[in-house]
């Protein structure tokens, strides 16, 4: 997935020996009422321009150049649980789930 430039440093610095997998396991549970209105705000964001192709687009569909990439290893387990949070909230994907609460989690020092 693609975080914001300053999330995995945030993450690091906060990291307590966690895995990366608990990092997001624990902004999840954190954030678990917050998340419709996480997603809801990711979206707002200003559409490019264009359309009128043959595909729907989403705002998920557009990688921010000023992402990075950041990864973490689940069970089978878990995956479902994602999976059932992305169904129960209306994400496009894990990805997008997980990363929204991550920089919810992890803001900048200028938020």
């Amino acid at each position: 997935m693609y975080v914001l430039p300053h999330v995995p440093d945030r993450i690091r610095a906060g990291k307590g020996g966690r895995t990366n997998a608990a990092v997001v396991y624990d902004a999840i549970e954190a954030a678990q009422q917050q998340i419709p209105a996480l997603l809801a705000a990711r979206r707002a964001a200003p559409q490019p321009a264009g359309g009128g192709g043959l595909f729907a687009r989403h705002t998920g569909d557009q990688r921010d150049g000023g992402r990075v990439p950041w990864t973490f290893k689940t069970t089978p387990a878990n995956r479902r649980v994602l999976d059932h949070l992305v169904d129960a909230h209306g994400a496009v994907s894990r990805s997008e789930l997980v990363s929204t609460v991550l920089e919810h989690a992890y803001p900048s020092v200028t938020d």
